[in-house]
């Protein structure tokens, strides 16, 4: 991943990029993609002002940060650990997955 970042002189991305886990099992232990989803759009309305105080231009609109979750349950744990190669190599078996989810997308 990191010469791929080298490549297109976007190591500064790296050195800033940071994922906020969110491990709580009696909350999210088996908890549907909607329960994430409520929580995920929750944590965003505090985590945005919390994190980009005073920042110009800065939009949570725009920052996938604050408008994708990734739940990774069992199934999705066993197929990055069990199913897919194992880092360094690609998954160009498509085996290994995660559920991203969309905070905006309703049913209805």
């Amino acid at each position: 991943m990191e010469s791929a970042f080298d490549f297109y002189n976007g190591r500064d991305i790296l050195e800033k990029f940071a994922l906020t886990v969110l491990e709580d099992q009696s909350a999210f232990d088996r908890a549907s993609t909607d329960t994430i989803r409520r929580h995920f759009q929750q944590w965003s309305l505090t985590a945005y002002p919390a994190e980009q105080q005073h920042q110009d231009g800065a939009c949570i609109g725009r920052s996938p940060r604050y408008h994708y979750a990734i739940q990774v349950d069992l199934e999705a744990l066993n197929s990055v650990v069990h199913d897919a190669p194992a880092p360094p190599a690609n998954d160009t078996t498509m085996k290994g997955w995660v559920k991203l989810i969309d905070k905006s997308w309703h049913l209805g």
